[in-house]
Parts: C-alpha cells; sequence; structure tokens
C-alpha cells in the first residue's frame, strides 16, 4: 500500500494565509475539463486524508479550499506569460514577500491589508478578514471600498 502522506520531493508544501473564496468560485469553473480530471482525484484523496478523524471546529479552513487555490496556481502557472512577479507582472503574480498585515477597523467594515516593498516596489493587497485563514465568518458590512482607497492614499 502507497504511502499517501508522503509528498514527492519536487512539491514544497504550500502555506495559506489568506485564500478569497469569492475568486476561487469566479477563476476555478474557467479551467479546462481535460486540466481538472487529471487532479480531480488528488483533492478528493487529499480531503478525505485531512479530514478524516478530525473533529473540525467552525474556523478551521476547508482542505478542499486550500486544494482548489492549489490546482488554480498550477493552472495558471503552466499558461506561458501569465503569471509575473511584483516587479514584472503578468496576468497574475507570484512571489515570496515579507509583507506586515493586520485588519484595518472602523465603525463601517473591516479590511485586511498586506503590505511592504517588494523587489522595490510598494505592494498593498486589500481583502476581506473573512478570508484569512482562521478567520471566524463574519456579517456582511453596509461600506464602500472608496472610503479606503481614500483613507490609504493620503
Amino acid at each position: 500500500m502507497p504511502n499517501i502522506f508522503r509528498r514527492p520531493r519536487h512539491l514544497p508544501l504550500r502555506y495559506y494565509v489568506y485564500i478569497s473564496q469569492t475568486k476561487l468560485e469566479i477563476l476555478t469553473p474557467q479551467i479546462p475539463a481535460r486540466f481538472l480530471r487529471s487532479v480531480e482525484a488528488e483533492i478528493k484523496i487529499n480531503a478525505a486524508v485531512l479530514t478524516a478523524g478530525v473533529k473540525k471546529s467552525i474556523s478551521d479552513p476547508s482542505p478542499e479550499l486550500a486544494a482548489k487555490a492549489g490546482v488554480l496556481g498550477d493552472y495558471l502557472e503552466k499558461q506561458r506569460g501569465w503569471v509575473g512577479t511584483v516587479a514584472n507582472p503578468g496576468r497574475f503574480v507570484k512571489g515570496v514577500a515579507r509583507l506586515q498585515y493586520g485588519v484595518m477597523q472602523d465603525y463601517w467594515a473591516e479590511l485586511a491589508l498586506f503590505g511592504g516593498v517588494v523587489d522595490e516596489v510598494k505592494l498593498a493587497l486589500i481583502g476581506s478578514p473573512a478570508s484569512l485563514i482562521g478567520a471566524a465568518a463574519d456579517a456582511s458590512a453596509n461600506h464602500s471600498l472608496n472610503y479606503y482607497v481614500l483613507k490609504l492614499s493620503s
């Protein structure tokens, strides 16, 4: 019986701090079926292994969500010229960076903010704090992102 916990040496472990389920729901249906068929069994096996015998709390990230993010990343990287770096971007960017992050709060809403300098380029990534791994689900807020854009640009 093969050891399903053994990871091929050429595949690095992936750690996620933030995964946007909304973006995955938009982008994963656009992946061609032939690419998905090649990884579908792997997702199901990984999801079963990660959840078997584990009592899951409400704030635990879904293994399926991380698997979908991995599949989407793999697909995008196989598309020639689609993925670039912060300094030389394509349609999408990929890289490793030390960023400061936190959640900005005011009486209207909350935003997760990641920021720093990467390859001499100032970078700010903004999203929902609900997409932070391990974050508790929150009620939807009545706000506009324009408020934060003005606040960050001043």
